[in-house]
């Protein structure tokens, strides 16, 4: 999945959006300002009166050549999908159906395919169908085009009416190391499946909660490392490991965890609760092995953290959504703030997977931020037509 994306992502993210939401935060989608401007670049002001977008489901190419994004405007009725080419600074833009909302979820091992999932928001709709749909998309060939926008294609439903069983709906998804797309249903008790040539095929079930769903290669076989509730507890969560239809509990369950995120790799967890303050959060993290889960830090985190994304080397994980970006250390967990502004209030962030760099998006700006410098450059910028 995603890095921290969206797949996969912590639910206390959602949290946010929505309360963007109810404050009237409205998204638009906008043109180049010619990839990166240098420090010092003052914050873009909004104009009088007008609210900034909102940026979700931030993903980078394999490559770091095109950001695909989300972005939800005029009184949060419409959504678009938007291709950013780092290189060219070109964009394109594809609005989704009025009343809903376009998630990106992941990009194609090979960079020229992106993942996304329809859903619907609170407003009058247009007609669509919900599900999982393929976007087959490339950069623009050199001297092809003036924009140097990104070439897309119509989108393909992966997942037509009748695909999940009778009573239960299609939510979210995410392509497995083997290239078959996984999919998650909504209703209690949740499922996990398997597409295989039109037809699902069980993998997992949740009584009511999946905290994370992460699928690996070990010895050239796919494998499943899913956080849910432990069958008969709902108050109680563990690790499980899932292969060729045999369940085993990795290590003891937890209790009142706030969210718990396995790292891409399948190989780290970290396990968050309230601190003892009522303010901040304990963090536990765990190193993961077929064999089991072994405890190896505790730490307390400050309280701004509440999105976080792992690094693509591990070593790493960023935390960001309050005021301040934070660079939490593996296996330390040592935490240091990320630059000297405290007024972010990121949308949301993706690392770059060639560069020790991340991308931020606050207040209808995309930003590259150098780690651990926090030296920041500006990327791109919404119009402002389309803030309200």
């Amino acid at each position: 999945m995603d890095k921290v994306s969206a797949a996969g992502l912590p639910r206390l993210a959602i949290g946010l959006a929505l309360l963007l939401l109810i404050l009237g935060f409205i998204v638009g989608y906008g043109y180049g300002y010619g990839v990166y401007k240098s420090q010092p670049t003052p914050q873009p002001q909004a104009p009088a009166n007008h609210w900034p977008p909102l940026t979700a489901g931030l993903r980078a190419s394999p490559d770091d050549r095109l950001l695909a994004f989300t972005g939800i405007y005029d009184q949060s009725q419409y959504a678009s999908r938007f291709l950013l080419d780092l290189k060219t600074g070109g964009f394109s833009a594809v609005e989704s159906p009025g009343g809903w909302q376009d998630y990106i979820t992941q990009w194609s091992n090979d960079g020229r395919s992106i993942l996304f999932e329809r859903e619907k928001i609170p407003r009058p709709v247009d007609a669509a169908t919900a599900g999982l749909y393929q976007e087959k998309v490339q950069p623009m060939a050199p001297g092809a085009g003036k924009t140097g926008e990104p070439e897309r294609t119509e989108p393909e439903l992966l997942t037509p009416d009748g695909l999940a069983p009778v009573g239960e709906k299609v939510t979210a998804g995410f392509w497995a190391p083997d290239g078959k797309l996984i999919v998650k249903t909504r209703r209690e008790p949740k499922a996990l499946y398997t597409v295989r040539d039109g037809h699902v095929q069980p993998i997992d079930r949740a009584d009511v909660t999946y905290y994370q769903n992460r699928s690996i290669l070990e010895q050239g076989q796919v494998v499943y490392y899913v956080v849910r509730d432990v069958p008969g507890q709902a108050q109680q969560a563990a690790l499980y490991r899932v292969q060729n239809g045999q369940v085993r509990q990795l290590g003891a369950a937890f209790s009142n965890i706030a969210w718990a995120y396995v790292a891409e790799n399948g190989r780290w967890m970290i396990v968050c609760q309230k601190a003892s303050n009522g303010t901040d959060w304990l963090w536990m993290l765990y190193q993961v092995s077929p064999q089991g889960i072994q405890l190896m830090k505790k730490n307390t985190v400050p309280g701004d953290v509440i999105t976080v994304y792992w690094a693509p080397d591990f070593k790493r994980v960023l935390g960001a959504s309050g005021q301040s970006l934070w660079i939490v250390d593996i296996p330390s967990l040592q935490v240091h703030r990320l630059g000297s502004q405290t007024d972010w209030k990121a949308d949301d962030a993706i690392w770059l997977n060639h560069e020790n760099a991340v991308v931020i998006a606050a207040e209808g700006v995309l930003w590259k931020v150098s780690v651990p410098s926090g030296t920041r450059q500006q990327l791109w910028k919404f119009p402002d037509r389309y803030w309200q």
